[in-house]
């Protein structure tokens, strides 16, 4: 297998490219998974001959016919051989997105101790040693996911929708809001960092995931930005497990 077609289902967004030898050829389509047709160019221009879907809710029967239609079509699951051995104590809970990512920093750089963070609609840190050992790592609700509970949770305070906030010091409620659910995420991933640092001593950070841009330039700590990391990690698993 030297094509794959690889395909990442997120809460917010859906991401499909080609990869061949472990290098992305195509660039990245974001497309409705309820239209797999939008596929079909990119299908055609590179032929894969299988593809690898992974994704945080159930999939459309449509998409599946398509890909079954055109590809060996391999679905992620836990079942998957993985390029890692997994500590995780419930392993057939582990989101699959979680691992295609600790993957994908696998691929970019072996034998170090990697902590993955995936800015989402919730966070995610994922901690793989440099022996390739999966520890596992924390899961936390992400910016809007804040604002909105903030919102449900209280009386008072307003539905905010995100905007980079201009201050740390808010001066009406919504700038204060802003201000919490950011400054608080960037606080809460400089902690993180330091504690697996304190723990494990020099540790490569990956940060990935749609929310990443807002803060791969505003960490204490040097950050590899890569927003297809998923995708990398998946294109390695299905080189794993395509007969």
């Amino acid at each position: 297998m030297k094509k794959g077609l690889v395909i990442d289902i997120g809460n917010t967004r859906s991401k499909a490219a080609v990869f061949e030898d472990g290098k992305m050829l195509s660039t990245v389509l974001v497309f409705f998974p309820s239209q797999p047709e939008s596929l079909i160019d990119l299908i055609e221009l590179y032929k894969p001959s299988h593809s690898i879907v992974v994704s945080v809710s159930n999939l459309p029967d449509t998409l599946v016919t398509f890909l079954n239609q055109h590809s060996q079509l391999f679905i992620l699951t836990q079942t998957a051989t993985f390029p890692f051995t997994s500590e995780y104590a419930t392993p057939q809970t582990l989101g699959m997105d979680r691992a295609a990512g600790v993957s994908g920093a696998m691929q970019l750089f072996a034998q170090q101790h990697c902590l993955v963070i995936d800015a989402g609609t919730c966070v995610t840190f994922d901690f793989v040693t440099k022996e390739g050992i999966y520890m596992g790592g924390a899961i936390s609700p992400g910016l809007n996911m804040r604002l909105k509970a903030m919102h449900t949770f209280t009386q008072k305070l307003p539905d905010v929708a995100f905007e980079f906030p201009k201050n740390h010091i808010g001066n009406s409620t919504t700038t204060s809001m802003l201000s919490g659910a950011y400054f608080g995420l960037l606080g809460e991933i400089n902690e993180t960092i330091s504690r697996y640092e304190d723990q494990f001593g020099i540790i490569q950070v990956v940060l990935c995931g749609g929310d990443a841009v807002l803060f791969d330039k505003r960490t204490k700590k040097s950050i590899f930005a890569s927003p297809d990391l998923v995708l990398h990690g998946l294109f390695k698993i299905l080189q794993l497990n395509a007969t």
